[in-house]
């Protein structure tokens, strides 16, 4: 009975909800007692969430939405991410360059499905990444499935070739979340982006403060869409992405760990015009004392560094980013965070 109530969950009996909800609030606990927050710091809406006894705002569209771009590392590259309601084989990816004379071509891609179910998400996340791209030459493109398309289409700028002479300008923050404020920022950047020729975003970690309520990831896709849809939005975790074991951050982006060598999203690295851009994770380095070479990320971040330094006629300027700062001559918890 409790099942045909439940408007985001895959959970159907009442032994399921028990067990789900044991281990999800013991998540919870074990976080807000490593992150010094009281209880009071998460609100009914969240504990109903991770336990998905909530009605929630969980009615993902047919339509395609949450559309964002990221780069692989490849100035011929763009990988295209969105989310619908149905999972579906018959994905369709359709893009064009811009530019005049350019020939109009519909091309069927290779589209791969994903979705997670912690915390009660439903959805289907899909990602393909276009090929044969001109560097620097603008393009249309729109996503759909039999389900639905894009209305519109959306316009991004081909990534430009790597070497020294391209110049870069982008745009770095990092804690956001969906609330009034933030998306008063949103409306800044995406001011910036269109006055000022921005070429990509940087998110340094604590991306929309969801603490573990999938809605709000939802929600908070859903409006920087206008921004990410139009240039590459590359992110990294931070300790505010950590709920069920940052589900949420590893399938909703797609980081270029493949691409790097760290098959991984939690970090990563790429190329852009002039700049090796590098994003760590600082989550891995919580126990120095035990564990004091830092593990396969710090043997990645060597091996990564060391190319870069050969490539420095191509890429001249490496670009290190992370959520938490390096140096902190406080010892107050939220100082380092």
């Amino acid at each position: 009975e409790l099942g045909k109530t439940l408007c985001n969950s895959h959970l159907i009996t009442e032994r399921e909800l028990k067990v789900q909800c044991e281990a999800n609030i013991l998540g919870i606990i074990e976080r807000a007692e490593e992150d010094f927050v009281s209880f009071s710091a998460y609100s009914p809406h969240t504990w109903c969430s991770a336990v998905s006894l909530c009605t929630v705002n969980c009615c993902i569209s047919d339509r395609p939405e949450q559309v964002h771009i990221s780069v692989t590392g490849k100035p011929t590259e763009m990988t295209i991410t969105w989310i619908q309601s149905k999972a579906s084989k018959e994905a369709l990816v359709s893009y064009y360059a811009t530019k005049e004379g350019a020939e109009k071509t519909k091309t069927e891609l290779d589209v791969s499905v994903d979705t997670y179910e912690e915390g009660g998400w439903l959805g289907f996340i899909y990602s393909c990444t276009l090929g044969d791209l001109i560097p620097s030459v603008q393009y249309n493109y729109t996503v759909g499935t039999e389900f639905g398309e894009l209305q519109e289409p959306y316009t991004f700028t081909a990534c430009p070739k790597i070497e020294a002479s391209s110049g870069v300008r982008f745009i770095a923050y990092g804690d956001m979340g969906d609330i009034s404020h933030s998306r008063e920022v949103m409306g800044r950047v995406n001011e910036h982006i269109k006055n000022e020729n921005v070429n990509l975003v940087l998110h340094l970690g604590d991306i929309a403060y969801a603490g573990g309520d999938q809605s709000i990831w939802d929600s908070w896709m859903r409006n920087i869409s206008p921004i990410a849809a139009t240039i590459p939005y590359m992110a990294i975790e931070g300790n505010h992405e950590r709920d069920y074991q940052f589900a949420a951050y590893n399938h909703r982006f797609r980081n270029p760990g493949n691409e790097s060598g760290s098959y991984t999203t939690k970090y990563y690295s790429f190329d852009y015009g002039n700049i090796h851009f590098l994003g760590f994770t600082f989550e891995d380095f919580l126990d120095l004392d035990n564990n004091p070479e830092f593990g396969a990320q710090r043997e990645w971040i060597i091996a990564d560094l060391k190319e870069a330094n050969e490539n420095r006629h191509k890429t001249p300027w490496v670009i290190a980013f992370a959520h938490r700062p390096l140096y902190c001559s406080d010892e107050d918890y939220e100082m380092r965070t």
